[in-house]
């Protein structure tokens, strides 16, 4: 079975249904993706790795059929009932999760007889070819998997069904702590993991009912994780050298330590991990588009007391910011700077860096069970930082400006998936998006023509603007204002979007990389 499966993925390239997106191939039949360099790599390796290939690839399927059943549960309405959640207002919800205290456990779900089942029970099934890939890997004999046979191990514990279990928590907890524990220069680094919650359908009900927000707050406070239901990924990353200075690094967690600390409920260790990496292998969420960052995992008290890792996906970053994001400005922004060469370096550069202040800057003044302002912090306070840094050279307005690019494209897909696919999954960087935009907006970032239209960017207000909302966010944090507030007031997307061009006229050209 195992080489069967790597043939699959090796044939993926020549398959008539197979998808391009950024840097890769994804087959939505088995729904993993692989890099361009795929082939290469496994070429170059020996038997023991080529049976470590083979084990990778078997969980890779594994985990995308897995990752497809959770979605199709999700549109369903299996996982928590859409009628049911429908019915229910905010105090309703809670007062039913509150009776049944499994249901605030992640790894959870409530099924059609409205039963709670942790996912071990209810992905029985497939968690149970899940377990045969990661025993392929453990029996390798390869570097790699011997590096990290305690994440394995515990990874098969946390999948095998027990009938007796009421919650799978514990055991992803110690799962996560060995992840953690995995040396930093294991050549091929796995995640397989209910790692994310986007498109979970009790979740946006947090937008319109406050008491259920309080609630998961009050939840992620008690378990360190949230309530919130999580999708299955799974990653091989390979080793690549640095994007960003362990210099610059250092500079902004220094800096991060010394502007968050007095508003954060816990102080993040110092074993965290940043790693710049090629990522080989996606299957599940997150397969496509490929992600092009992680930080992991995103339990408080293991953050606090174990570690954690920001990984930067090297070559899904390069290619986002190449392939999406400079084009999706440029069809917005035609400006002479925008349509430069020099502009493709400066903006790679300064998304890099981004995008690590980013990672970095999650593990602090978290506001848990609120994924749209978690990502909004991480992005302003990670910024902040990097504007709080002197010893980083570069201009803080390029930060900006590649942003700016990630929104406008974030926008375009977002549109697509919902009208495409009915998947919301971005939906919180979206709303995150769209308040800062709004907020650049109203701030004077971008310059108009006579009818409204963007036209240029004032670069002499992007450090106050992102002052000024950095403090409006840690004003939240410490309870002087509210979320809510922030969101009815710049949550617009009438007010920002049209005024941009170049949706209509490239809508052919990003929905051919989308497909």
């Amino acid at each position: 079975m195992s080489r069967e499966a790597l043939a699959r993925l090796q044939q993926m390239p020549t398959l008539s249904t197979t998808q391009f997106p950024r840097g890769g191939a994804y087959d939505p039949a088995t729904n993993v993706w692989i890099c361009n360099e795929f082939a290469a790599i496994i070429a170059e390796g020996g038997p023991e790795e080529r049976a470590l290939w083979e084990g990778f690839a078997r969980t890779a399927l594994a985990a995308g059929a897995l990752h497809r059943r959770q979605l199709q549960d999700n549109q369903a309405g299996h996982i928590w009932p859409t009628q049911w959640i429908q019915e229910q207002n905010g105090n309703e919800i809670v007062a039913f999760c509150t009776a049944h205290p499994e249901a605030a456990t992640p790894y959870a779900c409530l099924n059609d007889a409205y039963q709670i089942a942790p996912y071990s029970a209810f992905y029985q099934q497939e968690l149970s070819n899940v377990v045969l890939g990661l025993n392929a890997l453990r029996h390798c004999g390869a570097q790699s998997a011997m590096q990290q046979a305690p994440y394995l191990t515990a990874l098969q514990a946390a999948f095998t069904f027990d009938p007796a279990r009421r919650s799978d928590l514990p055991l992803m907890n110690r799962a996560d702590e060995a992840w953690v524990a995995i040396a930093a220069d294991v050549p091929y680094l796995i995640l397989c993991e209910f790692a994310e919650n986007y498109s979970d359908p009790l979740k946006r009900l947090v937008l319109d009912q406050p008491v259920v927000s309080d609630w998961a707050t009050a939840v992620s406070h008690e378990n360190g994780l949230g309530p919130w239901r999580s999708y299955f990924e799974f990653r091989v990353l390979g080793r690549v050298d640095d994007g960003v200075t362990p210099h610059e690094i250092a500079a902004i967690r220094a800096t991060n330590r010394a502007l968050y600390l007095d508003i954060s409920d816990f102080v993040p260790s110092t074993n965290v991990k940043t790693e710049f990496r090629q990522a080989i292998i996606t299957g599940g969420h997150g397969a496509n588009p490929p992600k092009s960052a992680k930080n992991y995992p995103n339990q408080a008290g293991i953050r606090r007391d174990q570690g954690y890792r920001n990984i930067i996906f090297a070559n899904q970053l390069e290619e986002k910011t190449r392939r999406e994001a400079i084009p999706a400005l440029r069809a917005a922004l035609p400006t002479a700077w925008a349509l430069s060469e020099e502009f493709v370096a400066t903006t790679i550069r300064a998304t890099a860096l981004k995008v690590v202040a980013h990672e970095e800057s999650h593990p602090w003044a978290i506001f848990p069970g609120i994924s749209w302002m978690e990502e909004l912090k991480a992005d302003l306070l990670g910024l902040y930082s990097v504007l709080n840094s002197p010893t980083i050279a570069v201009e803080i307005a390029d930060l900006l400006v590649s942003s700016v690019a990630a929104d406008l494209l974030l926008h375009r897909y977002h549109q697509f998936l919902v009208a495409e696919k009915n998947d919301p999954q971005f939906e919180d960087y979206h709303i995150g998006s769209t308040i800062l935009l709004n907020h650049l907006l109203r701030g004077g970032f971008f310059q108009l023509d006579a009818q409204g239209i963007v036209v240029d960017i004032n670069r002499a207000v992007a450090g106050p603007l992102i002052e000024e909302m950095a403090r409006r966010i840690m004003a939240i944090k410490a309870g002087h204002e509210s979320h809510n507030a922030l969101y009815a007031e710049l949550f617009d997307e009438e007010e920002v979007y049209p005024r941009f061009r170049g949706w209509a006229e490239n809508q052919a050209y990003f929905e051919g990389l989308w497909r």
